[in-house]
């Protein structure tokens, strides 16, 4: 006992004096070297061991406002994946570009539908510049008041050019209704020109393809867990979005799902979600799953025990008020005669 009170007297002064006197002040009363270290690393080290799960909850929580113009709101959105990145956590450019129109601001609504039915693929830099675009011609229309109108063409001209695209239009449009199935040309041949036909068969082959991704990325920003499923179903719908994630080719590093499905977890297990976030160990998806599983079973047992007590007193309580009864009243024998329990 007195070597080891000798080493611990050693280590505790060893660690003081790397300190600054301020700090020394503070933690020299620590009774020993174990409680001095495990207060400095609660201390220095929480901060950094849970900044992962901070940062993947800033980026989930993250909404573009109309208040604010667009732009400055990317800057924003580009720091926060600049942290992410910094923790070493991985986020595929195609998710990148999805995550920040789902986030544009509701007025932006007509704009981010547009994008999201694109067809072709944008990188992050080309959807900036797009915005940056979008957003400098809403700017001068404000400005304005209203679109300039064009110069009106000559009427002859403008006679004959309807006149040739009229007839380019039939053309056109019987070319591609030529190329259809007879029960699909019933249905498409109603439509008043080219651009409609084109677009409608777009719409119908083409467009819940292209625009996959991004609707599957907003499924993953939008879900939320609430308290009254268990929060393992719910994990199993949380998965099932990053396999559609997956299966759209993007990517999303496993730290970044494990912060982001401890961020979602529901209101009543705010307690457990903040020890998850502020754990120095790196967990890996399955070995959360497991910890959320193992929590909600003690807790589902926790709550069968404590009505299984209540229960219990409920008796105790009523079989006494039973017994006082029968004590004050006391029981009736034959002929009327009563005999009393004293």
């Amino acid at each position: 006992m007195d070597a080891w009170k000798h080493s611990d007297f050693l280590c505790k002064n060893y660690i003081l004096n790397g300190l600054d006197n301020a700090l020394y002040n503070v933690y020299s009363p620590m009774v020993n070297a174990k409680a001095l270290w495990e207060s400095l690393e609660r201390k220095y080290k929480t901060e950094d061991a849970g900044s992962k799960k901070f940062v993947v909850g800033k980026f989930l929580d993250f909404k573009m406002v109309d208040s604010k113009t667009v732009i400055s709101q990317v800057q924003e959105f580009q720091l926060i994946l600049h942290d992410i990145h910094a923790e070493g956590m991985v986020l595929g450019e195609s998710f990148q570009v999805a995550a920040l129109i789902e986030k544009l601001p509701p007025t932006w609504k007509d704009f981010k539908n547009y994008l999201k039915h694109k067809h072709k693929e944008m990188k992050l830099e080309d959807l900036i510049v797009r915005l940056r675009i979008e957003e400098d011609n809403r700017q001068s229309e404000k400005k304005a008041g209203n679109y300039h109108q064009e110069a009106k063409a000559n009427v002859v001209e403008q006679v004959a050019a309807m006149d040739a695209w009229k007839h380019s239009d039939f053309l056109c449009k019987n070319y591609i209704l030529n190329g259809l199935d007879n029960a699909l040309y019933n249905v498409y041949s109603p439509m008043v020109n080219a651009k409609a036909l084109w677009e409608s068969l777009e719409r119908k082959y083409k467009t819940e393809d292209a625009g996959s991704k991004k609707f599957v990325v907003g499924k993953f920003l939008d879900f939320k867990m609430v308290d009254s499923k268990t929060v393992i179903s719910q994990v199993q719908e949380f998965q099932l979005i990053l396999h559609d994630i997956h299966a759209e080719g993007m990517v999303l590093g496993e730290s970044f799902q494990v912060a982001a499905l401890i961020e979602k977890l529901p209101p009543t297990w705010k307690d457990f979600k903040n020890y998850l976030k502020h754990k120095h160990k790196e967990m890996k998806l399955e070995d959360l799953i497991v910890r959320l599983r193992i929590e909600e079973d003690n807790r589902q047992s926790e709550k069968k025990a404590g009505n299984y007590h209540q229960e219990a007193k409920a008796n105790v309580v009523e079989q006494g008020l039973w017994c006082n009864h029968g004590a004050s009243e006391g029981l009736l024998q034959p002929w009327g005669t009563v005999f009393a329990f004293e």
